[in-house]
């Protein structure tokens, strides 16, 4: 078994760059989720033209972020500063019912994937920002432009509960709830990954401890050998987590170089 472990909202604030960066060089994060509308965003790229061995993938965002195209071309999914709403479930059925707004979301989606492209870095992989990529309006065009651009692989966070159980250490009802939630909105994803030709992770975690990861979690998850290659994503920097505290420890370091994920 290995991991890869990855950072998401790069771009998003100078903080939240420097906290990657910081993990990168300090030999547990590999790889980083690019928001391309952010006022951090052309900091994040430049740092990561710096440091090569950081590998770079978008972090689309329809939500609780800024959109790459301007008022005038999505008005009904934005403000006039560029933001859209901020609550997941909110957008993600007002997303579902309208076919005008799915049009505005599938030209946000090209000009983030264009935008990318122009910034000259490499696209290693694709994800979403509160993983909106999975929205059922846009999925196929994400996986296709994904393939297209050259991604490694689009993530699919669909945790396995059961290794989930063996390894938190506060099981609460709504962690399952979120878990159990996200199990149904990937269903059928990792087929549509395969009919596009991607190797699919064999599993991700973050997604139930999201905000609440600990380093006593992530050494026992490293502990419990789950088959193949996996993703363990982070949120390092962000003002509400200990992410980047646990990314920095030397024993979640040697841990993790003990099951990292070598690419080929």
């Amino acid at each position: 078994m290995a991991f890869i472990l990855t950072a998401d909202d790069f771009g998003k604030t100078n903080e939240i760059n420097a906290a990657v960066l910081k993990a990168h060089k300090h030999g547990t994060i590999q790889a980083a989720s690019l928001m391309m509308g952010e006022d951090a965003t052309q900091q994040a790229v430049d740092l990561a033209k710096a440091n090569p061995t950081l590998r770079v993938g978008l972090h689309l965002v329809f939500v609780d972020g800024k959109s790459v195209l301007p008022y005038a071309e999505i008005p009904d999914l934005i403000d006039f500063s560029r933001h859209f709403p901020r609550d997941p479930a909110y957008t993600w059925l007002k997303y579902l019912f309208s076919r005008k707004l799915r049009a505005q979301l599938e030209k946000e989606t090209r000009a983030q994937f264009e935008a990318f492209r122009l910034s000259g870095l490499k696209l290693s992989h694709v994800d979403g920002h509160h993983h909106q990529h999975l929205h059922p309006g846009v999925f196929k065009l994400v996986v296709a432009l994904a393939k297209e651009q050259g991604a490694e692989w689009v993530r699919i966070p669909r945790e396995n509960l059961n290794v989930w159980k063996e390894v938190a250490t506060q099981r609460t009802w709504l962690k399952k709830l979120h878990g159990l939630i996200f199990y149904a909105l990937t269903r059928g994803k990792q087929k549509t990954l395969k009919q596009f030709g991607f190797r699919t992770m064999d599993a991700v975690f973050g997604l139930i401890e999201t905000h609440n990861l600990t380093k006593e979690y992530v050494l026992k998850l490293f502990e419990t050998n789950p088959l193949g290659a996996n993703e363990l994503f982070f949120h390092p920097g962000a003002d509400w987590n200990r992410d980047l505290e646990i990314l920095l420890d030397p024993q979640v370091g040697q841990a993790f170089r003990d099951k990292e994920l070598q690419f080929i």
